[in-house]
């Protein structure tokens, strides 16, 4: 499965199930680890 969501969406969604983690599986680098980072300390 590839591009499941938008980071906020994913983080939102983590958060209602009370995770306190979340996995990246990302392919060939890291390419969204940085914005899912920026994202989740915002929220």
């Amino acid at each position: 499965m590839e591009a499941i969501g938008k980071p906020n969406k994913i983080i939102a969604k983590a958060k209602e199930l009370g995770m306190t983690a979340i996995g990246i599986t990302d392919y060939n680098g890291m390419y969204s680890a940085i914005k899912f980072y920026q994202t989740a300390k915002e929220e």
